[in-house]
């Protein structure tokens, strides 16, 4: 079985990046693992092979540049499944192509809910075009077979990438990173991605954001958010905070460092999924600002908040007195990679026909 791993965002490449190591270690399997070119000087060496195409900001010459990319991939190595990992417009756009070229589809991240982002609109449609799905959570398994998917192409696979950010938090000294940030004070770690609710009123939240962060005490390091519409804008806000602030600095990615930086951090502060994944098992406070991980499973380091300065200045006091606990994770399966190899073994048998999209 020929099958291609495409990862082409900071949030899907270390999920990817796993699932790919995993799927190599099946006899049965080549694998070829395809990267956002933007993302490829951002992580060490993972055996990955640029896609093509550099992912930046969502514009219309990417969506035409990214399904060409696509169809080259396919001509040159005719693989027979594609795996998508997320939510994202590129990947649905990567499964239209996929499946409009006979490759089936396995989709991790199925059943989800983010209800207060245009993520959630394409992970569904991701969903009723994958024959496999490789769900995070028990719970969005359970979700997905409510709509109508088999049961038995759905699998509870979590997210492979939380047992490492334990082990990797601990192995990266942060001071040696580089950044000219000055870790030895304490700081937030801030992400911010376009959301709906930004969409609406950025002005008013980005104003209100600005006014909090100002007043703070800590030092504030910020990475650059993700490469969707209104990504320029977010940029723009962020640059003019950081001129007016010699201590500040803006990442575009702490790549394979974001476990350690995010650990010995006072808080994550954002709308980033990060507070809903990795968080959690490393005992990080989250101040989830808006509506963007609205649906999502919460751990209880999580504290949601709108973006309002006073609400922000009281959240802020909750996570500095909070317990610095590891929580248990409903993302987080410890047989995760026996759970791949089952379900490849039922891909490639004959007696199994998985259908696209659910059973009416």
């Amino acid at each position: 079985m020929r099958i291609a791993v495409f990862a082409t965002s900071r949030s899907d490449f270390e999920v990817a990046s796993h699932l790919a190591d995993a799927i190599k270690s099946f006899e049965a399997t080549v694998v070829h693992f395809y990267v956002n070119d933007a993302l490829v000087s951002l992580f060490p060496p993972a055996g990955a092979t640029p896609l093509g195409v550099a992912l930046r900001d969502g514009s219309s010459d990417e969506y035409r540049n990214l399904i060409d990319a696509v169809h080259a991939r396919i001509a040159e190595h005719k693989f027979d499944v594609g795996l998508l990992i997320g939510d994202r417009w590129e990947t649905l756009l990567i499964a239209q192509v996929l499946v409009s070229m006979n490759v089936k589809l396995i989709h991790h991240s199925g059943g989800d809910l983010t209800n207060g982002s245009l993520d959630n609109a394409y992970r569904y449609g991701c969903s009723m075009l994958a024959s496999v799905h490789w769900v995070s959570a028990q719970s969005h398994g359970d979700r997905l077979t409510a709509l109508g998917v088999p049961a038995d192409q759905v699998f509870f696979v979590g997210e492979p990438q939380l047992e490492s950010k334990k082990r990797s938090a601990q192995d990266v000294t942060i001071e040696k990173l580089g950044f000219g940030f000055d870790f030895s004070r304490r700081y937030i770690l801030v992400c911010i991605h376009p959301s709906i609710d930004l969409t609406q009123d950025f002005d008013f939240a980005l104003s209100e954001l600005k006014l909090f962060l100002e007043a703070q005490p800590f030092n504030v390091l910020f990475t650059a958010p993700n490469h969707d519409p209104g990504v320029s804008d977010i940029m723009k806000y962020l640059e003019d905070l950081v001129s007016r602030h010699s201590d500040w600095r803006i990442v575009e990615s702490l790549g394979s460092a974001f476990a350690s930086v995010l650990s010995k951090s006072v808080c994550l502060l954002g709308n980033s999924s990060a507070g809903m994944f990795e968080a959690p098992i490393l005992g990080v406070p989250v101040i989830n600002l808006g509506s963007r991980q609205n649906g999502r499973l919460r751990a209880a380091n999580i504290i949601d908040c709108p973006f309002k300065a006073d609400q922000l200045h009281e959240a802020l006091k909750r996570t500095v007195s909070m317990r610095r606990l590891m929580f248990d994770s409903p993302y987080f399966n410890e047989d995760w990679k026996n759970v791949v190899r089952t379900s490849l073994e039922l891909l490639m048998s004959k007696s199994y026909r998985p259908c696209i999209g659910v059973a009416l």
